[in-house]
């Protein structure tokens, strides 16, 4: 019995794993997309609010789970910042609020 147990568990972590390793490179796939569009608005002056807001609406979920997502938001952030400061403090904070501890 006990074995069994032991069995399903690890069938269970290894699953788990399988998902966090996936998601990852969901998450690494993502980025490498998104890492052009951030340098185009950057290099380019985009000023539109919608465009910029959507990325880091997109950026602000992926974030947490990688450090190249983090330098992107802070990026464009900081670039927000010169556009809508109090919109992109807004992000800041939501982003400090939701995931520092």
């Amino acid at each position: 019995m006990e074995e069994e147990f032991e069995e399903e568990h690890k069938e269970l972590f290894e699953s788990v794993i399988s998902i966090a390793e996936q998601l990852k490179s969901l998450t690494e796939y993502q980025l490498s997309l998104m890492m052009p569009e951030i340098e185009y608005i950057i290099n380019n002056e985009i000023n539109n609010d919608y465009i910029i807001q959507t990325k880091l609406d997109r950026l602000i979920d992926l974030a947490p789970w990688s450090k190249e997502g983090l330098n992107l938001f802070e990026q464009l952030c900081m670039y927000y910042r010169n556009i809508n400061p109090e919109e992109a403090n807004d992000y800041f904070n939501f982003y400090k609020e939701t995931y520092d501890e």
